[in-house]
């Protein structure tokens, strides 16, 4: 038994404790809520809150632990079991979130917030049909929740269910035009659907919304690159390069885009930052061999192509193209020898079978000549 005296100091810790977390002074909180404990160890709200305090500072065992004896006390807790679910999901264990998801929408069948996230850990699961029909339901319960509509369109285009996605994607936008993810997610769909014009203009409402975001200036620039607009592709590109510097492909996009102008300087700048942030970029010490090997510099060309046969042995392209430029140098030993590389792989390469004849013709007359 906790007498009046007692009861009123530790209200007096549980008001503390809430004034600490208003003021973001967590560790003097979760202290507070421990000194009313020791007078009150039976207040369920107590260990919901502390859940929130541990949660909130990445001590998910604690949370849990908080929650599970809010829970203990106070069986039809429901914010105590929501709670406990988001933390699972935290900790990436979406089975034993979905039973206390499910516990706490026994005692409050009609929170839409806790049939939203439940439909979140079924999706997390991979059940998407339970998934949708949560998701069904917390429409139900509230109409004018876009993120219910968002989920949907999520797994149906994960299913490749597109033209209902979009439906769903465009309900949401409906619902919430301020939020730049249903802009974003339509313009994707949209893309997909190979409605790229429509698909620019969705972007463009993200960026609208969000200037920085730095995907939908990304999607953007391939869109425009599909559509063969080389300056529009390059302006997005840039921008998304300047909000996130340390994209490789990024970099290596601008300088693909560069290469098809026909400007190989550029597009060799491009390719070597893009190999400067991830070394073993496959497609990038490929592109930049071919770059060099437009300009004529031959040394830094083989470089390139080593490199990228370091990386992918069975690159039957790269070893062609070093071939060839070996052949450029005068090499013509090595590049029969390295022609003959790719026909291990690939015995019917018709471009290296081609120049293999060529070049052992050459030899040849070479020899003769001599």
């Amino acid at each position: 038994m906790t007498d009046k005296t007692e009861l009123d100091i530790a209200n007096q810790y549980f008001r503390l404790a809430i004034e600490y977390t208003k003021q973001a002074k967590l560790d003097q909180a979760i202290e507070a809520y421990h000194s009313a404990i020791l007078i009150d160890s039976e207040r369920a709200s107590v260990y919901n809150n502390l859940g929130l305090l541990y949660a909130q500072k990445g001590n998910l065992f604690k949370a849990v632990q908080s929650y599970l004896k809010a829970i203990q006390i106070a069986p039809d807790f429901s914010i105590a079991h929501n709670n406990l679910g988001l933390v699972y999901l935290q900790q990436g264990q979406p089975s034993p979130a979905i039973k206390a998801f499910q516990k706490g929408i026994r005692t409050n069948p009609n929170d839409s917030s806790l049939h939203h996230n439940l439909g979140c850990a079924y999706q997390t699961h991979g059940s998407l049909e339970e998934a949708i029909s949560e998701f069904e339901r917390v429409i139900e319960l509230d109409p004018k929740n876009a993120n219910a509509y968002f989920n949907i369109g999520s797994i149906l285009e994960q299913q490749g269910h597109l033209e209902n996605a979009l439906f769903m994607y465009q309900e949401a936008v409906n619902r919430a035009p301020n939020n730049k993810n249903p802009h974003y997610n339509l313009g994707n769909t949209l893309a997909r659907l190979g409605k790229f014009t429509e698909a620019i203009f969705a972007f463009q409402k993200a960026i609208q919304i969000d200037p920085n975001f730095v995907s939908a200036h990304y999607n953007m620039g391939f869109i425009y690159a599909k559509q063969k607009k080389r300056a529009l592709a390059i302006t997005a590109y840039q921008k998304a390069v300047k909000l996130n510097p340390n994209d490789a492909s990024t970099y290596y996009n601008l300088g693909f885009l560069y290469a098809e102008q026909k400007e190989p300087s550029i597009a060799i700048e491009w390719y070597k930052q893009a190999i400067q942030i991830e070394p073993d970029f496959d497609d990038a010490n490929f592109n930049l061999g071919n770059a060099y090997t437009k300009r004529e510099n031959y040394e830094q060309a083989v470089a390139a192509y080593r490199r990228e046969i370091k990386i992918n042995p069975s690159h039957t392209a790269a070893l062609t193209n070093l071939g060839l430029v070996y052949y450029k140098q005068g090499k013509i030993n090595e590049a029969i020898e390295t022609l003959l590389q790719t026909l291990e792989i690939n015995v019917n390469h018709e471009k290296a079978n081609k120049y293999l004849r060529y070049f052992k013709q050459r030899q040849s007359v070479e020899v003769r000549l001599n």
